[in-house]
């Protein structure tokens, strides 16, 4: 049939763009992957350093307070957010 010899000529023309999407999201996976991985690795790091005894306690808060200032467009240290984490469970 016509119909199925056009589908397979579409389907054949679209395999390498098909391909490449594909590529580019498995890229895209592995990089917000690996920064995954550092950003935990350095929260882990931060937790373990002097004076950040209270880590646990606030550690919740600490990610509210990022994911307000990440949605605000903005950047804060995991020192700033520590800090003002203190301040409001001091309260």
């Amino acid at each position: 049939m016509l119909a199925d010899r056009l589908r397979r000529e579409m389907q054949q023309q679209l395999q390498p763009v098909m391909q490449y999407f594909g590529q580019q999201q498995a890229q895209r996976q592995r990089a917000l992957a690996d920064i995954n991985s550092n950003a935990s690795g350095e929260v882990q790091m931060f937790s373990n350093e002097d004076g950040h005894e209270f880590f646990d306690d606030v550690r919740e808060l600490m990610a509210d307070i990022i994911d307000l200032q990440t949605k605000r467009g903005a950047t804060i240290s995991l020192q700033d957010a520590y800090d003002r984490a203190i301040k409001i469970h001091r309260r």
